[in-house]
Parts: structure tokens; sequence; C-alpha cells
């Protein structure tokens, strides 16, 4: 099936005091079976 390689939450807290949404969500980095995945980036990672 592949695999999962992070997961975050997204819009669940505010932006320089502003909330981007009333809602939340789970974002996750997935790799496909069988191939060599990119290091994972975004919020919270080096470099980002």
């Amino acid at each position: 099936l592949g695999r999962v390689l992070a997961v975050r939450r997204a819009g669940a807290g505010p932006v320089d005091g502003v909330w981007p949404s009333d809602h939340a969500a789970v974002v996750a980095d997935l790799a496909a079976a069988g191939t060599v995945p990119a290091p994972a980036s975004g919020p919270g990672r080096p470099g980002w």
C-alpha cells in the first residue's frame, strides 16, 4: 500500500494573531510502496 512519512496538524492555532479557519486539518506526507521518498518538508521541518 505505501507508508506514512510524517503527520502534522494544520490550522490548529493562530498565525500572527489570526486563526486561519474555524476548522483544523491533518496533513500527511506519504510514500508509494517500492519508492525511495525524498525528505519531508514543511512547517516544523528544518529548512522550510
